[in-house]
């Protein structure tokens, strides 16, 4: 029954990986000569800077492949905008066990696709590598020019900003004063930088950005387990291992979603965390009127990934897998082999697949792997099981 289990779980995310391939959606790209050319783009959400596209004019054929050397602009219909630049980029490091002494930027010429995120009077670019973010901008009157933030070691072992960003804009896009105090406060990060920009050109939102979900999600989760234990025992008098099959139970759950979309990728991806309480309880006879019995309460911590698989614009498919810490109650006891002993906290891992409607409700089919909750020198004990999950979002 497990391998029957692990192999629909592999087969199915197989055939959703399949299924769930980036769509081609509306679009367009200038090649060097200043031509503007409509087609399809496979807009996989860049998590980082793109070097090259793929592009097609219709569904039917096969994708082509457009270059940063033969393209001076592209972008995707009402979601993102590429523009190719020559830029100096900073090639400092910000992980701090890698930061130089140096404050001033280490600039390199490239040529890059630079992600538009505000347009107007003053425009706002977005550079994104292994290095972290970089931000871009121009205004009617300068070139693209870097927006200088670099941290670095002072002294001993000080880290140190150089801000010098808040002075370029102070210069550039302060020509009334009135964004003074706001300039001062604001810190080198997107949300921040394009609150200036579009307060700078009066607009309330940017020209060009994503339209993102919510990032953070709450649902409680109520489901129903079929469980079982197997508990086993070694080195008796008759040298042999003995087995005991409890019977399979079912019994109910409840928990608690969190789930972390991450800013990439379509928001295909997610952090899970649920913690969870669940319980099982058995017993039956061996003979000569000796009880066996299982008494288990635990309160579960699952910590995983998720993918999801768009069908529309309402129903999505989704598979995860997460550990779990699973954390007995102190009431938790094992009687067999004529022997009391008690439960232990278990770690394990958990697959399972499912499905969202609306973005508010969900069903999911999970399978746990075996898990011991014995760990005795001659007696063990294996629990495992299988949930069906419903699930309602809060928030």
């Amino acid at each position: 029954m497990r391998i029957f289990l692990l192999n629909s779980l592999f087969t199915a995310f197989i055939a959703f990986n399949s299924y769930s391939q980036i769509d081609f959606e509306k679009g367009y790209y200038v090649d060097n000569n200043g031509q503007k050319t409509t087609c399809l783009i496979k807009n996989v959400d860049w998590m980082k800077n793109p070097t090259e596209f793929k592009y097609k004019f219709s569904e039917g054929e096969d994708a082509k492949t457009l270059t940063i050397e033969n393209v001076k602009e592209f972008g995707v219909d009402k979601e993102s905008r590429y523009i190719k630049s020559s830029v100096d980029l900073d090639t400092s490091v910000d992980e701090v066990k890698k930061l130089s002494r140096v404050r001033e930027p280490i600039f390199i010429k490239r040529e890059l696709f630079l992600k538009v995120l505000v347009e107007g009077k003053a425009t706002l670019f977005l550079y994104e590598n292994s290095n972290g973010r970089k931000y871009f901008y121009k205004t009617e009157v300068t070139e693209i020019k870097p927006l200088i933030y670099k941290k670095y070691i002072k002294g001993v072992n000080t880290i140190a900003e150089n801000n010098q960003y808040k002075q370029q804009l102070w210069n550039d896009l302060n020509d009334d004063g009135l964004l003074q105090k706001k300039i001062l406060k604001i810190n080198y990060r997107e949300n921040d930088l394009i609150g200036i920009f579009n307060a700078y050109n009066g607009k309330i939102k940017p020209v060009l950005k994503n339209e993102k979900n919510d990032w953070f999600n709450l649902s409680v989760r109520p489901g129903v387990n079929s469980s079982i234990v197997k508990s086993s025992q070694t080195g008796n008098v008759f040298n042999r291992t003995q087995e005991i099959n409890f019977d399979r139970e079912l019994s109910f759950r409840i928990g608690v979603e969190i789930e972390m979309i991450l800013p990439f990728n379509k928001n295909k991806w997610a952090i899970l965390a649920e913690p969870f309480y669940n319980s099982y309880k058995t017993e039956q006879e061996q003979g000569y009127g000796r009880i066996n019995m299982v008494d288990y309460n635990y309160i579960g911590l699952g910590i995983g990934l998720r993918h999801y698989i768009f069908l529309n614009k309402k129903s999505k498919l989704f598979m995860n897998g997460s550990m779990v810490l699973a954390m007995s109650t102190a009431d938790s006891n094992v009687v067999s082999f004529g022997q009391y002993q008690d439960i232990d906290n278990s770690t394990t891992a958990a697959f399972g697949i499912g499905y969202t409607y609306n973005n508010k409700f969900s069903a999911e089919l999970r399978y746990n792997l075996n898990r011991e909750i014995l760990k005795y020198i001659y007696t063990s004990a294996q629990y495992s099981g299988q949930s069906i999950i419903l699930g309602y979002k809060l928030f």
